[in-house]
């Protein structure tokens, strides 16, 4: 069987599976808000990264339930970010942009694979063994050259960042989504819903990226900071409520946005 044969087979499974993990990633997003938002309003709790809030999840009512439909939606994502990049199934060229867009399809996979397995771990209550981005840090810069390394992760994570504003500006991402099926009373605010998410999530990246290269500059792995530190460190800032209220909300409309792409994006599958 060829790759177009295979491709063409398994479509609509594949969609499928990409719209059930879009709906995975407004879950936890809005939960990582939630959380975010509790505490700029002084309500208590903790911020949380995507470990913490799946942990958080857990405790729920029905939680392990929640859970299971994690895992569906973390390994639909994969799969579908994996193929897209395995048998170019958007038909990049094959210019450094196309290879570099195969790439980064391939990464997110990878992620969400992982974040699939950790929340098959705490479904399964097992120990969890999840590193803070100080720790994994630590064990790269043991190695010769291993600052170069997280200084480069670090430019990654930035220009992921970066990415995110584009897309926000330039509203690429709502080019991708079916908008005319979307009520015209409310389609203005969902654009403004998705720049301001898209935003949200881009200064978290740019943040997580800026202490990356710290870490790196200066040696010393404890610069490094994973996406709950990120936030937390907003509130040492002056009028660090408000900032943290304001990113926190930011993620819930990030979610929201995505809670959208579940429904309404352009799945393109050739």
């Amino acid at each position: 069987m060829s790759r177009k044969e295979w491709v063409q087979a398994h479509r609509s499974k594949i969609e499928l599976l990409a719209r059930a993990g879009f709906a995975a990633k407004a879950i936890i997003y809005a939960t990582i808000g939630a959380l975010a938002l509790q505490v700029a309003l002084g309500l208590g709790g903790e911020i949380e990264g995507k470990s913490g809030a799946l942990q958080m999840i857990a405790k729920q009512p029905f939680g392990s339930i929640m859970l299971s439909i994690l895992i569906i939606g973390f390994l639909g994502y994969a799969i579908y970010r994996l193929v897209q990049g395995v048998f170019n199934t958007e038909l990049e060229d094959n210019d450094l942009k196309g290879i570099g867009k195969r790439i980064s399809y391939l990464f997110r996979g990878i992620v969400y694979s992982g974040l699939a397995i950790a929340t098959t771990r705490i479904l399964l209550k097992a120990k969890s063994d999840s590193k803070s981005a100080s720790d994994w840090s630590s064990q790269v810069m043991a190695h010769p050259a291993g600052h170069w390394v997280i200084g480069t992760v670090g430019l990654g994570v930035i220009c992921v960042g970066a990415y995110q504003f584009y897309k926000a500006i330039t509203d690429k991402d709502q080019q991708k989504l079916k908008l005319g099926e979307i009520a015209p009373a409310i389609r203005p605010t969902f654009k403004k819903i998705a720049k301001l998410g898209l935003s949200a999530r881009g200064i978290v990246f740019c943040m997580i990226g800026f202490f990356l290269l710290k870490a790196a500059w200066y040696n010393n792995s404890n610069q490094a900071k994973g996406f709950a530190e990120t936030l937390q460190s907003l509130l040492s800032q002056p009028y660090g409520s408000i900032l943290l209220g304001l990113v926190a909300a930011g993620m819930i409309m990030y979610a929201i946005f995505e809670a959208f792409k579940a429904r309404y994006k352009q799945i393109n599958i050739q």
